[in-house]
């Protein structure tokens, strides 16, 4: 073996040549490779356009192909037979599966291809698999696999799916939406789900849609047509995305038309894809262009981690340690609605609060607190409710500058990526260049305008909002990220925690004898002080004005109770739902109805100064229920 730095050798390498850098580098990459080998799934998915059983060319090919390139499934679609119907199930070469099923001796039916380690992970999953026809044409198939042999520890719901041509009735594409969505529902929550076929639909790239719409990236061949604007309904209350317009590659094309009879042009269109849960995605590794047969659709091929969470390699212990860094504050990445009570502040969303909380009160009887938090919870979250994407206050007060940039960055990016001429490549290039010079330097000045108007709040805003502006300052430009805090602590043999339960299990050891913390006292002090005349009219029930200025006397924008509820929900309720608010209150002074959400709180843990591997470092806050809180006052 001979390396470019001069170190020469032959055989097996001395501990000096094993230490050598080139050689561990070397090394790495063959244990790299040999990793991704073994807990990588790979995936393919191709329109074959027809399998006939006289042919076995076909066949063999396809066979081939997948045993060739150590593919663990694949998904076919049009794998009628031109003659016969129903389903077939054989092993080839000792080795492959071939399953499919055709309902129609023309159109449509599906095939799974499985490996041997797939066909095992088939039989541990009970060898589930269920086909859906529609209109006589065999157009869904799902597949669940569970690789649970040790180191795997993971299972998949797989969905092949061929959906119908433009030439279909409309009542056709709405049954395949229905029968689609009800295969995604019947996905076992534990599983990762799996969609791939040919859906024949334009669904474009992430510029072609509302700056909202996430379930397409920026990458691939934009322009949708009207098949793809009734298919993203489906993918976005499923929380899909395809996972191709992720990845830059250079080609997308996985069908080519020709527009009119005498045009000579040709199109290239993404009819075939792979879609992934949103959580899911970033088990995808990889996804290409690939082919299992000679056919008018190209195949498309997907790598997906197939590991459990205890991994044995290093690399994933090493994740596993930085994620276990963040466990504290893991609740605080989460991507669903986000409900903004401070927007009660505005009259106009309070109106719509109220009114979509009488409507809903309304449909009730009997109303008591824990009819009322739900209704609360629904009204805010249909009107108070974001969820776009939280992003800096820098961002956010120059938004449209830096939407436009980064705009003008893709759009230059997918010009450079569809260069074919050198010429046209080498001018698109120079154009990305300034594109992304430009995104700098108006981040740079976004960065600017925010520090500034930011330090006139603190001249001359109120003490409330300077001393808000003051802190986002000291916070920074990255103050909306929280630091990772330490969630390993010492246990009675001194070994530290090694995971959540065992940190949570000391915490409650820790804080029960915290609040169980019982001193004995002397009774007989009591009998001491003189007793003074006892003021009965102080026992009576409040008032409504009472309670309404109680409940002014309460700051805003403190933390609410286990049902998440905070003060302004309560605060800003008028006419009708007060009322109801106001019943509440008099049932438990009256001793009529005693909540249980008013006895009990939740126990927040904040780190005080000193070595946090230490529980006596960390403070016990409880949060009860806001209601309770107006009745104390």
């Amino acid at each position: 073996m001979t390396l470019k730095t001069g170190v020469k050798w032959s055989g097996k390498p001395n501990n000096t040549q094993r230490r050598h850098p080139v050689l561990e580098g070397i090394q790495q990459r063959l244990r790299r490779a040999s990793l991704i080998n073994k807990d990588t799934l790979k995936l393919i998915s191709q329109n074959i356009n027809g399998l006939s059983t006289t042919n076995h060319h076909k066949r063999e090919e396809i066979f081939h192909k997948f045993s060739n390139k150590k593919y663990d499934v694949a998904l076919l679609q049009e794998c009628y037979t031109y003659i016969n119907t129903g389903s077939e199930d054989f092993i080839i070469n000792n080795s492959t599966r071939f399953i499919s099923h055709s309902q129609h001796a023309r159109r449509g039916g599906l095939g799974f291809l499985l490996s041997t380690d797939a066909q095992t992970a088939w039989r541990n999953a009970g060898e589930y698999i269920r086909y859906r026809s529609i209109d006589g044409v065999t157009r869904i198939s799902t597949i669940q696999l569970s690789y649970n042999s040790g180191q795997y520890n993971r299972r998949y719901h797989i969905i092949n799916v061929y959906f119908p041509t433009s030439d279909a009735v409309n009542s056709t594409h709405e049954a395949m939406h229905e029968q689609l969505a009800e295969a995604i529902d019947e996905c076992p929550p534990s599983a990762t789900l799996i969609i791939g076929g040919d859906i024949n639909a334009w669904i474009g790239t992430s510029q072609d849609w509302d700056r909202d719409n996430t379930t397409v990236g920026r990458f691939g061949i934009s322009g949708i047509n009207e098949k793809g604007e009734n298919l993203m309904p489906l993918l976005l209350n499923s929380n899909l995305k395809a996972v191709s317009t992720f990845f830059q590659k250079k080609a997308y094309a996985t069908y080519r038309t020709k527009k009119g009879e005498t045009a000579g042009k040709e199109f290239d269109h993404t009819y075939d894809q792979f879609f992934l849960r949103s959580n899911d995605l970033k088990l995808a590794r990889d996804i290409n262009i690939a082919d299992l047969a000679d056919s008018d659709h190209r195949g498309i091929s997907l790598n997906i981690y197939n590991t459990s969470k205890k991994s044995p390699t290093s690399s994933h212990r090493k994740l596993q340690r930085h994620s276990s860094k963040a466990s504290i504050r893991r609740h605080t990445n989460s991507h669903s609605k986000r409900i903004i009570w401070q927007k009660l502040y505005n009259n106009q969303h309070r109106k719509q609060y109220n009114t979509s909380l009488t409507a809903l009160l309304a449909q009730c009887d009997n109303i008591n607190h824990n009819i009322l938090s739900s209704a609360i919870s629904s009204a805010a979250t249909e009107v108070l409710s974001d969820s776009t994407r939280n992003r800096p206050d820098w961002f956010q007060l120059s938004k449209e500058t830096l939407l436009d940039a980064i705009c003008t960055r893709d759009n230059a990016m997918r010009e450079f990526n569809c260069s074919s001429s050198n010429s046209s490549r080498s001018a698109a290039l120079e154009k990305l260049r300034w594109a992304r010079k430009q995104v700098k330097v108006t981040v740079a000045m976004a960065k600017e305008h925010w520090l500034q108007t930011t330090c006139k709040k603190v001249e001359r805003g109120s003490s409330f909002n300077s001393w808000a502006a003051v802190r986002d300052i000291r916070g920074g430009l990255t103050g909306h990220y929280a630091a990772p805090r330490q969630s390993k602590l010492l246990k009675e043999d001194g070994t530290l925690s090694k995971s959540d339960a065992e940190t949570g299990e000391i915490f409650c050891k820790h804080f029960e004898k915290v609040f169980n913390n019982i001193r004995p006292i002397d009774d007989s002090v009591l009998e001491g002080i003189s007793q003074r005349e006892t003021m009965e009219e102080l026992g009576g029930a409040p008032h409504p004005l009472e309670v309404k200025n109680a409940m002014k006397k309460m700051a805003n924008r403190k933390a609410a109770g286990e049902n998440k509820i905070p003060l302004e929900a309560y605060k800003y309720l008028a006419n009708a739902n007060f009322d109801h608010f106001y019943g509440i209150i008099i049932d438990f002074w009256t001793h009529t109805n005693d909540p249980e959400e008013f006895h009990t709180a939740k126990l927040c843990i904040l780190p005080k100064k000193g070595d946090l591997k230490l529980p006596k470092n960390y403070r016990g806050i409880c949060l009860l229920d806001v209601a309770s809180k107006v009745v104390s006052l």
